[in-house]
């Protein structure tokens, strides 16, 4: 129906997602391999990170998550020898079907699209990974054309830091008159002495005292109530 795809990207040995460019435009399929052979469907949720070889490989470095396959392998490009890039399939509304555990104990510097859509995403993704990292870092991309992503930059290394340091924030989980509140202080993009976060959440449910499941999530009990 959709003829031989433009660009297939690998997940893994059974996951692959293929472009189509139809007569009535772009067209993406998720292709997974199940009993056998090759059907055109998404694999059960969850679902792996892109570049995730790569990123067990290289366990010291950090990592950039960006929205897209596509702009994640523009970002390689440049930033390949110091970040590990990854990306979540099928898009922005569908990030809460990733795995996002191969990240656990991972620094992360997060660059949304610049747009809103792309910015409430990364937002909701670093609320996600504060559990799990010891640092988050999230990019303003405000200011940007719509829409405009690590493909549409151009950037080599130098350009790219030249460009985000300033617009780099660290992410900081705090207790607040009971509540958990989010705060964003502009640091450095690529500095080793950054203090990392004051507080994970479960280093803030540690301290609280609450008792914690066997994956470290609070117990739903009235003691902890």
């Amino acid at each position: 129906k959709f003829g031989y795809p433009s660009q297939v990207w690998r997940y893994n040995d059974t996951f692959k997602v293929a472009r189509y460019d139809t007569v009535e435009g772009k067209k993406f399929a998720p292709w997974t391999f199940s009993e056998g052979r090759w059907v055109m469907k998404a694999p059960d949720r969850p679902r792996p990170l892109y570049n995730l070889e790569e990123l067990n490989a290289r366990i010291e470095s950090p990592v950039l998550v960006v929205e897209g396959e596509k702009t994640a392998d523009f970002a390689r490009e440049f930033v390949g020898s110091v970040y590990v890039v990854v990306t979540w399939p099928f898009g922005a509304s569908a990030f809460n079907t990733a795995d996002w555990g191969p990240l656990r104990g991972r620094k992360v510097l997060l660059w949304p699209d610049a747009d809103v859509p792309g910015r409430n995403t990364m937002d909701q993704i670093a609320a996600k990974l504060s559990a799990l990292c010891p640092e988050i870092k999230i990019i303003n991309t405000e200011g940007q054309p719509e829409g405009w992503d690590a493909a549409d930059s151009g950037f080599d290394w130098d350009r790219f830091v030249v460009w985000a340091k300033p617009r780099t924030v660290v992410y900081e989980i705090t207790c607040a008159q009971g509540a958990i509140a989010v705060a964003a202080v502009q640091v450095n993009i690529q500095n080793a002495e950054d203090e990392a976060p004051r507080g994970s959440l479960l280093a803030i449910w540690t301290n609280l005292g609450l008792a914690l499941s066997d994956n470290n999530r609070p117990i739903p009990n009235m003691d902890n109530v």
